[in-house]
């Protein structure tokens, strides 16, 4: 959702077309949400379209031993519930990137403004997936990122851990909102 909230937010500026949105009949309110679920539906269809692209991927690619050791099981369910898991973090970000992107003043300042908040998402992220005696326990249930990127590896591995389930879910909903 990075580039569709730089294009919607330093790019009206850039082109000159953010004050005659802001001129039209449509309140402050409206521009903004509208705005907001653009980046929103972005970031959710780049996401799950990943998600499926994994789930076939190691579905259809990798040997069936190999899945049963590593991931244990990928089923529609599994997938499902991943891709609803990604809604929290793609709203908070897509926030995020929206206030960071009517902050800039140029297409190219709003890039440099947006790496380091992606990269402060990612690496903690990629840490955390490759290491596999981390576990879904205790203050990792409320880490921002942390607890989505572990609780998708569980359910990937079958473990549905439904108290873990709805503390990263509530947690995140919350940075989400």
């Amino acid at each position: 959702g990075a580039y569709p909230a730089i294009d919607l937010g330093a790019g009206e500026k850039e082109h000159n077309t953010l004050e005659a949105l802001l001129l039209s009949p449509s309140s402050r309110t409206e521009i903004a949400l509208g705005k907001f679920l653009v980046i929103l539906l972005a970031a959710l269809v780049a996401a799950f379209l990943g998600v499926v692209s994994i789930a076939l991927s190691i579905k259809h690619i990798l040997p069936a031993e190999l899945v049963q050791y590593l991931y244990g099981q990928v089923d529609p369910w599994t997938v499902a519930l991943v891709g609803l898991l990604l809604i929290p973090p793609a709203a908070a970000f897509s926030g995020i990137f929206l206030a960071i992107s009517i902050y800039a003043r140029t297409f190219k300042e709003a890039q440099n403004y947006m790496m380091p908040v992606m990269m402060v998402a990612i690496l903690p992220a990629m840490v955390v997936s490759y290491m596999p005696t981390v576990k879904l326990t205790g203050t990792l249930t409320v880490i921002p990122v942390v607890n989505i990127v572990l609780l998708m590896r569980e359910l990937f591995l079958g473990n549905y851990e439904i108290t873990s389930l709805v503390i990263c879910l509530a947690s995140t909903c919350f940075y989400a909102a």
